[in-house]
């Protein structure tokens, strides 16, 4: 997951915030969720440490629907998902029987 600006203690912290580490291992002591700011009120997100010792932050479980759709916590919803493979699957089937009619063995 890409790395997100987010809200913490009132304060907007950048991806490229000199004190981003020292704050998210902060939030990950005090179990402080930080807030994604793709709307208003923020959601909640949460801190996860990683083997090297650093933190990332992290949306919580099935909540990217709830995302602004440009914001990289986005996720679009599982119905959504399982509708667009319908239609790959489907356009797929539909190339495959046009190849011959045109000659083709392959797209």
């Amino acid at each position: 997951m890409a790395q997100v600006a987010f809200i913490l203690n009132d304060q907007l912290v950048p991806t490229d915030h000199p004190e981003r580490q020292a704050l998210l291992a902060s939030a990950y002591r005090t179990r402080t969720r930080p807030l994604c700011g793709c709307k208003d009120p923020g959601l909640p997100l949460y801190v996860s440490k990683v083997d090297d010792g650093s933190f990332l932050v992290k949306r919580m479980p099935f909540t990217g629907p709830q995302h602004d759709p440009k914001c990289d916590c986005y996720e679009i919803p599982p119905s959504y998902r399982a509708a667009a493979h319908l239609v790959r699957k489907q356009l797929k089937k539909i190339r495959m029987a046009a190849l011959p009619s045109f000659g083709w063995t392959s797209v």
